[in-house]
């Protein structure tokens, strides 16, 4: 049996199928009630509750219908529509023959009864759409609960995956970070190598290793607290300002009840990336590239990025791959709910994004 198949005998529950049953034929039963008195009128309370327990008998016929119902599971639409119907016309027959023999030879008087037999048998087939209706319904009843099962899986399934596909997504992206960070403090401790500045490069070194530790760690969550984040920003800034000397001014604020906030883990980093990049390296004056943290109107953790560099004719594309990551990653994690705004002109660099504070505060441990 395929996984498939016995996902759906598994939607298709006993007990939902038992209360169908059960519940159906008490209906036909309270709707007969009155019908079935007024036959047995005159002949005593027994006769009506010998006819009215034949009830019994069409609740047992009606298992075999839900057997089969479960069973084709899988099966190909025609041939399950098939059998369906054969099984339905079976059943039908099985307990016209029920009244036919239980009617006439038990409740009644035989010898009486047996001249009744051709003319009931002659008006039979009333009876039997009667009871292939009911059997239908029984069929449809069998139906609607296995699929309300079966869509309420999926669902589960389908979140689970959702789930699962989100997760891989923000790894990957994470992974397309550390990579980067990686080569650029590799580069500038390369360049001291060079140099032989031994003592700087084995500084940087000890450096990298404690941010790849705290970053990458086998114990890494998408999420770390806002004042650790900041304290990595604060390692990276201090590799790159090995490589630019006083060019790069590093600052690094964050507002006291901001601190525990959970935010994404390097989050931060392509936008500090972009700061050096456009702003710090065309330049040979001073530059400060500020990392700014704070709760904005109790909503939200605004997390901000900027650099004072007079760069002519600056500009950001808007396809720039930092930016594309971090509005993936945002919207991964928080869907339309984060915002990114990014300016950059002759009179420096500012990138702003706005998280939900609520949603942040659920990833708290």
């Amino acid at each position: 049996m395929s996984p498939a198949v016995a996902n759906d005998r598994n939607d298709a529950r006993w007990s939902d199928g038992i209360r169908a049953i059960v519940g159906l034929w008490l209906i036909v039963l309270v709707v007969y009630l009155p019908i079935i008195i007024n036959n047995h009128s005159g002949e005593g309370a027994v006769s009506v509750v010998l006819d009215a327990a034949t009830i019994l008998v069409s609740m047992a016929l009606a298992v075999p219908v839900f057997v089969v119902f479960r069973a084709t599971l899988g099966l190909p639409p025609l041939l399950r529509g098939t059998l369906m119907i054969a099984e339905l016309i079976l059943v039908v027959i099985c307990q016209l023959a029920f009244d036919l023999i239980y009617t006439h030879f038990v409740i009644t008087h035989a010898s009486v009864a047996w001249s009744a037999v051709p003319h009931d048998l002659a008006h039979s087939y009333d009876r039997a759409f009667r009871y292939g209706a009911v059997f239908s319904i029984n069929l449809g009843l069998f139906q609607l609960s296995y699929s309300r099962r079966r869509s309420r899986r999926q669902e589960r399934q389908l979140a689970s995956l959702v789930a699962a596909s989100r997760q891989a997504e923000i790894d990957a992206l994470l992974a397309k970070l550390s990579p980067h960070f990686l080569f650029n403090t590799l580069n500038v401790i390369s360049g001291l190598v060079v140099t032989r500045r031994n003592d700087e490069a084995d500084d940087l070194l000890g450096r990298l290793s404690t941010f790849l530790r705290a970053s990458l760690g086998q114990d890494a969550h998408r999420f770390g607290a806002v004042d650790s984040e900041l304290s990595l920003v604060e390692d990276y800034l201090e590799i790159e300002s090995a490589r630019f000397g006083e060019r790069l001014v590093p600052h690094v604020r964050c507002q006291p009840d901001a601190a525990d906030v959970p935010m994404p883990k390097l989050l931060l980093q392509p936008l500090i990336d972009i700061a050096i990049r456009d702003g710090v390296d065309p330049v040979v004056e001073p530059v400060t590239v500020t990392a700014d943290v704070g709760i904005e109107d109790e909503i939200w953790l605004r997390l901000e990025v900027s650099d004072d560099a007079h760069v002519t004719d600056r500009t950001i594309d808007a396809n720039e791959p930092a930016l594309a990551t971090i509005h993936q990653r945002l919207g991964a994690l928080f869907g339309s709910r984060a915002s990114l705004h990014v300016r950059a002109d002759e009179e420096g660099f500012v990138a702003t994004m706005r998280l939900p504070l609520e949603a942040l505060r659920k990833e708290m441990v």
